[in-house]
């Protein structure tokens, strides 16, 4: 019975293949003559590479001259291989580059660009004939010429091309091999230092427009406020859909510009001001929220727009309307004339928001019906409006308010979005 053969435990052994001689010349040397067939041996370095000029024979046509890696030694070293070929009639001519690493791209380029056939030696090839004639004396000039011995024996071998798709899957392949590395660095830098943050979940611009209304609801922000930031996260997201940008870590600084510019084309600077204020909320709150892990739009100052005056109606023109009208009508437009106060204000007024004893208007603020400043105040009334409230019926539910069932409240609708009483709004009503 046969013995089994026991299996090295050494693992696999390191296998060097020498190249084969399948770079044969000879046919192309017979149609040329050995005296007229030049070879260019190549030894390469970093920041240099010596190169020398021989025949078939070995003859030294152009003895080992050394070349920097610089566009006028590149020049020269092309300009003194082409005139020994003129001097020394050479018909036929290989470049024999020596491969090391990547050291060997730049002569291999140079003589491939200047038209000669470059063909590569692998440095154990070069190795093993310089061992046999030169063995223990390795020097620029002995590697010169036993890269010349591989290249008549037929061991300069032409590079293989590489197929374009290959080529570019090998960089795809270097590109995330050095990504993962430097990501790894990063990743443990910062948890060394204690700086390290867990990816953020990927949130879309809507989905942050969403919580962030429904928190201003929780808040109990006034009801117009929530129309008035509806309104402008609806053109702000608008204006981000025309870009293609849906998530928040898309937004940049450069996109809040041409957001700005773009709305200041056709609305006046208080509104786009506004509207930058708001966008900037949002990203502040979605920062707190750890929606985002920067805020872009954090150190942009916005400049705030002059205040215009807007002038209000004259004593005249007040004159004018208070002659016209009477009643409640009459009532209501002398106290936005003679108190300043909103019109909503004005709506919500009750009986005993009136102390005439005290020659005070209470403007309160009641739960469903708040102020815009939500606070309550009270405003002196004028001797005119005093007389004019005095003669008003005591027995109306509101002194001049709107009730659902009355005619008045149609009228009083007319001024819903009146916020305070001018010239413009009361030259409509004459």
């Amino acid at each position: 019975m046969a013995a089994k053969r026991s299996r090295s435990q050494g693992g696999r052994r390191f296998v060097v293949n020498v190249h084969k001689p399948n770079g044969v010349i000879q046919p192309r040397v017979q149609k040329v003559g050995p005296e007229h067939f030049g070879i260019v041996s190549v030894d390469c370095a970093k920041a240099r590479f010596k190169w020398m000029l021989c025949d078939f024979y070995g003859k030294v046509l152009i003895p080992p001259t050394t070349v920097e890696h610089n566009r006028p030694e590149l020049d020269r070293a092309l300009a003194q291989l082409k005139a020994a070929r003129q001097e020394h009639e050479l018909r036929d001519l290989i470049v024999a580059v020596e491969r090391t690493g990547r050291y060997h791209h730049i002569p291999q380029r140079l003589f491939a660009d200047n038209g000669d056939e470059v063909r590569l030696v692998h440095p154990f090839t070069s190795k093993q004939h310089r061992t046999t004639t030169d063995p223990g004396n390795k020097t620029d000039d002995t590697d010169l010429a036993a890269i010349h011995r591989a290249a008549v024996s037929g061991c300069a071998l032409m590079q293989v091309p590489v197929d374009p798709i290959y080529r570019e899957l090998q960089l795809l392949i270097r590109q995330r091999r050095d990504w993962v590395r430097k990501t790894s660095m990063l990743c443990c830098q910062s948890l060394v230092d204690g700086s390290y943050h867990p990816p953020l979940p990927t949130v879309t611009v809507k989905e942050t427009v969403d919580a962030y209304i429904e928190h201003l609801t929780t808040e109990d922000r006034a009801p117009k406020t929530l129309v008035k930031y509806r309104g402008i996260f609806a053109q702000f997201m608008e204006f981000l859909r025309t870009l293609d940008i849906t998530r928040m870590t898309q937004f940049t600084a450069i996109h809040f510009d041409k957001f700005r510019a773009m709305r200041k084309t056709n609305h006046h600077a208080k509104t786009v001001y506004t509207e930058g204020v708001v966008i900037k909320q949002l990203f502040r709150w979605a920062k707190r929220r750890r929606l985002v892990l920067e805020n872009p739009i954090e150190d942009i100052k916005l400049n705030k727009p002059r205040l215009e005056p807007k002038g209000g109606p004259s004593l005249h023109e007040i004159d004018t309307v208070l002659a016209c009208t009477k009643g409640k009508f009459n009532a209501m437009i002398a106290t936005l004339a003679f108190t300043g106060i909103r019109s909503g204000e004005m709506q919500r007024l009750r009986i005993e928001d009136v102390d005439l004893d005290g020659n005070w208007l209470h403007v309160v603020s009641r739960r469903g019906g708040e102020t815009k400043t939500r606070e309550s105040r009270k405003v002196p009334i004028h001797p005119r409006l005093r007389e004019i409230l005095l003669s008003l019926s005591r027995t109306a539910h509101d002194v001049v308010g709107r009730h659902p069932t009355s005619s008045i409240g149609e009228t009083i609708s007319h001024f819903t979005g009146m916020s305070r009483l001018t010239s413009g709004n009361l030259a409509s009503m004459i």
